[in-house]
């Protein structure tokens, strides 16, 4: 499985966990977002002529849905090339670290343990 390929099924389980699960008003709009990245994913795939992943079964939080995604981010940017595909990873990695430091405020947690995230747990 290629890098996006890995990264568009974690950023699948991020929906899924995101519609699975009851959010606060402030983090209703998460689920959404998500989708959006997904279908920049999608439309990349599609552009490198690469097949969507396999959706996978299991129920996963949204909190650790959000850092393997960010952790799949940061695995692609390590080893993509075309600057295109970098400059939509990049965004997909900035949304899901703005919906895990927003997940983690409404849980009463700091934000970003970490001056960058790397989808590590803190």
């Amino acid at each position: 499985m290629s890098e996006l390929t890995t990264l568009l099924a974690a950023e699948e389980a991020v929906v899924a966990a995101a519609r699975a699960r009851t959010l606060p008003p402030e983090l209703r709009l998460l689920s959404a977002q998500a989708g959006t990245r997904v279908a920049a994913l999608r439309a990349e795939l599609a552009r490198a002529n690469q097949a969507p992943p396999r959706t996978r079964g299991g129920r996963v939080g949204l909190e650790s849905a959000l850092e393997r995604a960010i952790a799949a981010a940061y695995a692609a940017v390590q080893t993509l090339d075309d600057e295109r595909t970098l400059r939509v990873v990049a965004r997909v990695m900035a949304g899901d670290g703005q919906s895990l430091a927003l997940l983690r405020m409404a849980m009463n947690r700091s934000p970003s343990p970490d001056a960058l995230e790397t989808g590590k747990a803190p």
